[in-house]
């Protein structure tokens, strides 16, 4: 198996996330406004400096249950430059899966401290050495990696791998296959025939491994017997992927 893609990659080395096109980080990004941050002789923006921040320029965290907009905008807890209906407290991400993808794998973190953070503190306090000790204790304990705090995997429900005649004269074909998902394999002996035929043996079953095979030997074994017409088509069914 090899890696064809991957978004949003943390290096625990360094501590740094890999903000890709792709990635979908949820964060609050507090700033200072204009007026203040001229009074201040700071630029305005978003800023690390949270006593002086006074304006939300973004913010895509996913709100609890309960949520509404009218609520949560009247304290100035509404999301910022993303919208969520009132009641919805989940969010939904669509990624392009790369070409020739069999499984992927899907994890959600949480980090409750940044290294911008950390390194922001550090270098802003000029008064003593606490910005330093703060980040001796970051860098010395494990840079505070993420927290895990769900993931799942997909795997393909079908697909078609190979389709041969092996050296006995069966047709066998290999396929892609997802744990659980049930399968059966149906025949026609022309294109004519309005109704596919079920295998009157060995035709269906609940896959346990992620790549399986389905083999006729035109025997009573499977399929029934040689087909009359020289011809044999065939469709695979399975059931909703759990």
């Amino acid at each position: 198996m090899s890696l064809l893609g991957e978004s949003g990659d943390y290096n625990p080395t360094n501590s740094v996330l890999t903000s890709d096109v792709e990635a979908k980080i949820y964060a609050g990004h507090p700033g200072i406004e204009t007026i203040l941050a001229s009074a201040l002789g700071l630029l305005p923006g978003p800023s690390l400096h949270f006593v002086l921040n006074n304006q939300t320029y973004e913010d895509n965290r996913i709100p609890p249950r309960g949520f509404t907009n009218p609520n949560y905008a009247a304290f100035g807890g509404a999301p910022v430059g993303h919208h969520y209906y009132d009641g919805q407290y989940w969010d939904d991400t669509l990624y392009p899966l790369p070409a020739g993808a069999t499984r992927a794998e899907v994890r959600l973190y949480y980090q409750s401290t940044s290294k911008a953070v950390v390194e922001f503190l550090r270098d802003e306090n000029r008064t003593n050495t606490k910005g330093q000790e703060m980040y001796d204790l970051w860098n010395n304990n494990g840079k505070c990696p993420p927290t895990l705090i769900s993931e799942a995997t997909w795997v393909t429900a079908f697909g078609m791998k190979s389709a041969r005649f092996t050296p006995q004269g069966y047709f066998r074909m290999e396929f892609l296959s997802r744990p659980g998902v049930s399968y059966s394999i149906e025949y026609k002996n022309t294109l004519a025939e309005t109704t596919w035929q079920p295998f009157a043996a060995n035709g269906t079953f609940t896959a346990t491994t992620t790549q399986n095979s389905f083999e006729d030997d035109f025997t009573a074994n499977s399929s029934g017997g040689i087909s009359p017409t020289g011809q044999r088509y065939y469709r695979f069914r399975y059931t909703t992927a759990p």
